[in-house]
């Protein structure tokens, strides 16, 4: 009598579904594993490796837990978790092809059709999904904040920062003259014999604190604009960081500190240069302009430009000085009006902004070293959100855009020279002339 063995079928036989295990003679048995129908069973193997397999499948899911559990601590006893997250947190645009098309999902989500691209802001203050907050994709924003300074006449020009905080303090000099004892806030040198004693002399520092105050810029757009996406991405594009760039160089220009950058015509470090005697009001004549550069910070007139309010022009174009009988030009070229004009000024370039004021009043000239104005923005960049609620009735989008940022001369004060009463700054202005 022939011994039986122990198979398991790895294919149909006999009626016998795939999987069966099944006692058969030997002969058989060989014959079916041969054919590679069955293969020999051991129950205490497959046992074994069953409970290896579990082993292995728990260990797995213990290391996981550990990875996500908050188990390990800082010094400060808070917990340090380590996140998982989704592949696609890697992207910078999430998927999304340009801003027109996040926008497009935006205002897709507000009616009800959620895109799974989309990602909600959490923590109070912010938007809600179902009014249709989200979260600008990290590009886009960066890129909304690329054009504004792209765009920016003043503000673009000053030295940057770039913080995650809310408020940023720099250090500086506080140095207001330029006499022994003084500068640099107190250093001073003397002279002494060899091996005798020193005198010594200690700096004073002071700080700027720049506090990121919040920029809106709201708008809206109608139904069929937003049809059409690539429509919708120049919409956001100019609209958004014309707005914004005007705004930030306006404050740069002419804000008051509160809740704003303190901007340079409210600084208390500006030099301000009177009209000449029995000067015409609303005119600007060649000794102002070389008493504006005589009172500017000789270390910045290598970075120094003029800003000038487009009024200046005809006076620009008309100034000369006189040499006998007769002139010369100082902005435009010899050739006069069939040339175009050189656009410098001492050789700096004279550049066309709004937010000087018109010509004959304070600032329509303002000379400025920009690399003494710092100038903060937030890291998160442009913050974009869209709702359809406002303007429902009207077929209309509002969207809204938020920036933080802040800005202050470097200087605290006007500085004195050392043999001079005449004060000197890295920003100086022209003076009413009424």
């Amino acid at each position: 009598m022939q011994a039986l063995k122990i198979i398991k079928l790895l294919a149909a036989w006999n009626d016998f579904a795939v999987g069966t295990v099944l006692r058969v003679d030997e002969t058989t048995a060989d014959e079916l594993i041969t054919a590679k129908t069955a293969e020999a069973h051991d129950p205490e193997a497959e046992a074994k490796a069953s409970e290896a397999q579990e082993s292995l499948v728990k260990r797995i899911v213990s290391e996981v837990k550990e990875a996500i559990t908050p188990e390990a601590k800082s010094e400060g006893g808070e917990p340090h978790v380590t996140k998982m997250h989704e592949r696609s947190d890697d992207d910078p645009k999430r998927g999304f092809k340009h801003l027109g098309e996040f926008a497009a999902s935006v205002i897709g989500a507000a009616k009800g059709v959620i895109d799974a691209r989309l990602k909600a802001p959490s923590g109070l203050g912010e938007q809600i999904p179902g009014d249709g907050g989200f979260l600008v994709p990290e590009e886009f924003s960066s890129e909304l904040l690329r054009n504004a300074y792209d765009r920016g006449l003043i503000y673009a020009r000053a030295r940057q920062f770039s913080t995650a905080a809310t408020t940023l303090k720099i250090p500086r000099v506080a140095e207001s003259s330029r006499a022994d004892g003084s500068r640099q806030g107190g250093v001073r040198g003397y002279w002494g014999a060899e091996a005798g004693l020193m005198t010594a002399s200690d700096p004073a520092f002071g700080k700027v604190e720049l506090n990121l105050n919040k920029l809106h810029v709201f708008t809206y757009a109608t139904d069929e604009l937003l049809a059409d996406a690539r429509a919708l991405q120049s919409l956001l594009g100019e609209l958004a960081a014309d707005e914004i760039a005007f705004k930030l160089d306006d404050g740069v220009m002419n804000g008051t500190g509160a809740g704003q950058p303190l901007g340079i015509m409210n600084s208390p470090c500006l030099v301000s240069v009177a009209k000449e005697a029995n000067q015409p009001a609303d005119t600007i004549v060649a000794e102002n302009v070389m008493k504006m550069w005589s009172r500017l910070s000789p270390r910045g007139r290598g970075s120094a430009v003029w800003f000038v309010n487009q009024d200046t022009l005809p006076q620009l174009f008309s100034m000369s000085i006189a040499v006998g009988t007769g002139g010369i030009p100082v902005y435009m070229p010899a050739n006069g009006l069939a040339g175009v004009p050189y656009g410098t000024m001492f050789g700096r370039p004279v550049i066309e902004v709004e937010q000087c004021d018109t010509v004959g009043d304070l600032g329509d000239i303002v000379l400025a070293d920009m690399s003494k104005y710092v100038f903060a923005t937030h890291a998160a960049g442009v913050n974009t959100a869209a709702s359809i609620h406002l303007r429902f009735l009207y077929d209309e989008t509002a969207f809204r855009w938020t920036i933080r940022a802040d800005g202050q001369p470097w200087w605290a004060s006007e500085l004195t020279p050392k043999n001079s009463a005449n004060t000197l700054s890295p920003f100086v202005a022209l003076a009413a002339r009424a």
